[in-house]
């Protein structure tokens, strides 16, 4: 089903929209290298965590063995883990979210073990504020080893709780030249809190 639901995607698209797929540590490693080789010519950049994040082995066995490159998400959490993973070429590239890794500096050092072992990153990003994504965008902005970002995870939210920092109009992110991350706090926002506390 997998399968048959990427290929659909595919065709919807056209031949060159760029695509990659993300398991979220769905696949042991059999069913993962299965799902990767039936889309070996369906024009997949990367493959993003096919395997638990705990089973380095198994993500360098699929890796050894896939057509499509992997990318290891839920594995990156720390420099050390980064580190090990480089180390052990288990994977093609990184997938570093702030939120995940805990902040712009340690991300920077990720950033950096990356780039001394020639391995690509992606800027990835939970479902969060506005303030999540423009820092994500300044860090991949800074950093030539950045490929490839994901940064839209602002656009769930019902209610948007500052102003500022980025702005997406259709595949384009934009970063405020306002100082720092370029955010400002909502007024709606404020003033809701504030009628909250006015009412309690």
């Amino acid at each position: 089903l997998d399968v048959k639901r990427v290929h659909a995607v595919r065709t919807a698209v056209g031949p060159t929209f760029p695509l990659h797929v993300d398991a979220n540590q769905g696949y042991d490693r059999e069913g993962a290298l299965r799902v990767l080789l039936a889309l070996a010519g369906a024009g997949i950049d990367f493959a993003e965590q096919p395997v638990p994040a705990e089973d380095t082995e198994s993500l360098r066995w699929v890796s050894d063995h896939s057509p499509i490159p992997i990318t290891a998400d839920e594995a990156v959490h720390t420099p050390e883990d980064a580190l090990a993973l480089v180390r052990s070429h288990v994977c093609s590239m990184l997938n570093v979210k702030l939120q995940k890794v805990g902040g712009i500096s340690r991300a920077l050092d990720i950033l950096a073990i990356a780039r001394a072992a020639g391995i690509p990153c992606m800027i990835g990003c939970m479902t969060e504020t506005p303030v999540g994504i423009a820092a994500g965008a300044h860090v991949a902005l800074a950093s030539p080893v950045v490929t490839h970002v994901d940064l839209d995870g602002c656009i769930d939210l019902a209610f948007q709780p500052t102003t500022g920092g980025v702005e997406i109009r259709g595949d384009q992110l934009t970063v405020s030249d306002r100082p720092g991350l370029g955010v400002e706090l909502n007024d709606e926002y404020r003033n809701h809190f504030a009628n909250q506390e006015a009412l309690s």
